[in-house]
């Protein structure tokens, strides 16, 4: 919630419309890029293969929409939340 509480700094950093760098996981063992967009591959818990995990905009999770079973990058927190 935002309160309009002003915080001081003396760098703000944003990165906006940016594709994961996931190149240096190409070929791995049972890490799968996602084509479209970038970002590794997870399941509905956001597993990526045996023991490996991950979350944030990385991850490339399948998100049904009208039927399609395509695989998106969950960008934003509030689309998170809601899957």
């Amino acid at each position: 919630h935002f309160d309009g509480e002003r915080l001081p700094a003396d760098v703000v950093i944003v990165g906006a419309g940016i594709i994961p760098s996931t190149d240096y996981l190409d070929g791995a063992a049972g890490i799968e890029l996602n084509p479209r967009g970038g970002g590794i591959t997870v399941d509905g818990y956001g597993r990526a293969c045996a023991d490996v995990w991950a979350a944030g905009d990385v991850a490339a999770f399948p998100y049904s929409q009208d039927g399609d079973d395509a695989i998106y990058r969950i960008e934003h927190w509030a689309v998170a939340i809601e899957h």
